[in-house]
């Protein structure tokens, strides 16, 4: 997931942090968003949800 997401966005506030999407097919195709800090080594998660807004 971290590694090779479907889509990758921005964060509209912080710039250190990337949203990366990935449909989750075990979980009926839904979307599993992740918010990375982009700037630490290793790369860290900050939150993972499914994301309601966003279709499979």
């Amino acid at each position: 997931m971290l590694t090779a997401p479907e889509a990758v966005e921005s964060h509209p506030v912080g710039f250190e942090l990337e949203h990366r999407l990935l449909r989750i097919p075990e979980a009926g195709n839904r979307v599993s968003r992740v918010i990375v800090n982009r700037t630490s080594t290793p790369q860290r998660g900050v939150t993972a949800f499914f994301d309601r807004r966003v279709t499979p």
